[in-house]
């Protein structure tokens, strides 16, 4: 009978130590899980958030080259852009958003839009900027205004026949220095920005050339999570250096907050 308790004891034993091993190995896990959902729950809310977007279907407007100003037989996009509206479109899966490439780019945005290139390349973006920013935010250019005879491009919002390459954000200058540097822009306009009180979002990305455009959707995707601990769900303007050797972007400038320059409702548009 003693032998009999003995077994028994050493079963329920057993039984114990195994639930105390389940029990070990599912806190772990848990412990794993539980702040992943919770990291993919704020993530994807963060996102959802600083992109602002209200629809499914997002437009997206691309820099367009007609085939006579790039001498092809049809009108072209970069490669480098149509990989940013792939990686975009990755980065907003988790949202069930769908990006749909306009043909014509002075079309209207259906409240919602993506736009890749900057004035002096994408004619959404031109009128848009001009709209909204008149001539604080004007691509700097060493060309005449013949330059973009065949674009759809308005040059009266530009400052051409400059002695640099870049961009003139107020009273700021970003040059563009081959092999040294580039700069990033990210744009984001709400409804705040608009006078008929439609809830929409407009993120627009470009660089003085590609490598800018590209640092710039890169760093949006990579560091969204930062640009909405600063701005939350509000508009911004924000520009980022480009070093050119390595192609990244300079941590010692950080981020350079352009917001209240260009969004300060009593700011002088003639100017």
């Amino acid at each position: 009978m003693r032998d009999l308790f003995l077994m028994f004891d050493k079963i329920i034993s057993t039984i114990l130590n195994s639930i105390d091993v389940v029990q070990s190995v599912l806190n772990i896990v848990l412990l794993v899980a539980i702040p992943r959902v919770l990291n993919g729950h704020i993530h994807k809310k963060r996102l959802k958030k600083v992109s602002g977007f209200t629809q499914k279907e997002i437009p997206v407007f691309v820099e367009t080259y007609s085939k006579e100003f790039v001498n092809f037989d049809y009108d072209v996009i970069t490669f480098e852009s149509a990989k940013a509206i792939i990686k975009l479109q990755k980065c907003f899966k988790d949202l069930n958003l769908t990006l749909n490439i306009q043909n014509d780019g002075l079309s209207g945005a259906n409240y919602n839009a993506i736009c890749i290139g900057g004035p002096s390349a994408n004619p959404y973006v031109n009128s848009l900027f001009q709209n909204h920013f008149g001539k604080l935010v004007r691509f700097v250019g060493e060309v005449e205004p013949s330059y973009f005879k065949n674009t759809q491009i308005n040059v009266q919002n530009l400052k051409l026949n400059s002695d640099f390459w870049g961009m003139q954000i107020k009273n700021r200058k970003f040059r563009y220095i081959e092999n040294v540097q580039d700069y990033a822009f990210i744009v984001k306009l709400d409804s705040t920005d608009f006078n008929d009180k439609t809830k929409r979002s407009i993120l627009c990305f470009w660089g003085i050339e590609i490598e800018g455009t590209t640092k710039a959707v890169e760093y949006f995707i990579e560091s969204h999570d930062y640009i909405y601990k600063k701005f939350k769900d509000k508009h911004f303007f924000i520009a980022l250096k480009v070093n050119l050797p390595d192609k990244s972007i300079d941590t010692k400038v950080g981020m350079i907050d352009l917001t209240d320059d260009v969004f300060n409702k009593k700011r002088d548009s003639s100017s």
